[in-house]
């Protein structure tokens, strides 16, 4: 069994088993997010601690969910994984969506449905600019021209070229 190179530090780490995904479903991923994370995992190992808050007696993932999936997927494949770092994030109960918010508005897509199940604070997602138009499911949309963004400008070789049809080609 072949075993996770792990190439952080942060003086505390978890089980993987110890870790859980906050309720909600705020965040989708997509298989070859998923797929390239364990591909930077297999190759360069595990290089960013997981954020957590610690409700109770639960460690919830504030910021790391896509690594703590494709741990699981590695882990499934057969690779060793001990403990990974993890570094702590002062959460409450009352504080502990905030927090995943602000970690999720920084790099993340977001699709509305999940942000409605996620959190009724308006107030909340008005603050950390989750008003700003519609939230755009990148993963899923087909066609641009129905956004209120102006497309990058680049040369076309050929119409099946763009991100989505690779990525249905299963190039990407």
């Amino acid at each position: 069994m072949q075993k996770i190179k792990i190439a952080c530090t942060s003086g505390i780490t978890l089980s993987l088993d110890k870790l859980n995904v906050y309720p909600g479903k705020l965040k989708k991923h997509s298989e070859i997010e998923i797929e390239r994370i364990c591909d930077s995992i297999l190759n360069d190992g595990f290089l960013f601690p997981i954020a957590v808050g610690k409700i109770n007696d639960k460690n919830y993932i504030i910021d790391g969910e896509c690594t703590y999936y494709a741990l699981q997927e590695l882990k499934y494949r057969g690779y060793e994984i001990d403990e990974v770092p993890i570094f702590y994030v002062k959460s409450s109960e009352k504080t502990i969506k905030r927090n995943i918010l602000i970690a999720t508005s920084t790099n993340h897509c977001v699709l509305k449905s999940g942000l409605e199940k996620f959190s009724d604070d308006e107030q909340l997602l008005k603050k950390l600019a989750f008003n700003e138009g519609s939230i755009i499911d990148f993963y899923s949309a087909r066609d641009f021209t129905d956004l209120e963004f102006e497309k990058p400008k680049r040369e076309v070789k050929d119409k099946n070229d763009d991100y989505f049809s690779l990525l249905n080609q299963g190039v990407i």
